[in-house]
């Protein structure tokens, strides 16, 4: 095993540490049985901050080429850092592409569950993409996207957002994981005409990245 720490050049601040378990056998095929890029911590991650650190992780079997590029992202600001995994062995190669948005250090995005009816009441709730967002994002504020009264409720906290755009911080500091619930009273029209109902509620959340 060989372990390299290095700054990729032409790819910000951000900070690599590549750990790499090669095995060269009597196979006669390249392998890739794991390929994964985590946080300092071990933390898989899809999107961070350029100020951050990444551990780029592979168990190869045959010789390992990494190839790194970015590519902006114009509505959020940010980039997209694409790390290519290339291994040959025998004149074959195979690859595996990992992609980390890499977003500035406050950034917002759309929080969108699918409805279902309760009484007389629209329920959406999920959770945002646990395996994307993870714990490392928290809230700033919130606000209405659904153009209609809302209930919602997140990390034991709930608050009403009437249907206006007006920011609420009332979840201010909690982490954007969890559980999400939204809730909307039928309008009269929508109690005799289902047809009507939203088949989803948003949420426009601002974030936050928190550095451990």
């Amino acid at each position: 095993m060989h372990v390299i720490n290095k700054a990729v050049p032409g790819v910000s601040s951000l900070f690599f540490l590549f750990t790499s378990i090669v095995f060269y056998s009597c196979s006669c095929k390249p392998v890739i049985k794991s390929f994964k890029v985590t946080t300092h911590d071990t933390t898989q991650v899809r999107r961070m901050t350029a100020d951050d650190t990444l551990k780029v992780n592979w168990d190869v079997k045959g010789k390992p080429t990494l190839l790194v590029s970015e590519t902006e992202l114009p509505d959020s600001g940010g980039r997209v850092l694409e790390m290519k995994l290339v291994v040959e062995k025998n004149g074959k190669e195979v690859n595996q592409v990992v992609q980390v948005e890499m977003l500035p250090k406050n950034t917002t995005t759309s929080i969108t569950f699918s409805t279902e009816l309760r009484g007389d009441t629209l329920v959406a709730e999920d959770e945002k993409n646990p395996g994307v967002w993870g714990d490392r994002f928290e809230v700033l504020s919130v606000s209405n996207a659904s153009g209609r009264p809302l209930t919602v409720t997140h990390a034991n906290r709930t608050a009403s957002l009437n249907k206006s755009e007006m920011s609420s911080n009332a979840f201010a500091g909690t982490p954007v994981e969890g559980r999400w619930i939204f809730k909307s009273l039928l309008t009269q029209a929508e109690k005799g005409d289902h047809s009507l109902l939203p088949e989803r509620l948003t949420i426009n959340a601002t974030l936050t990245y928190k550095r451990r």
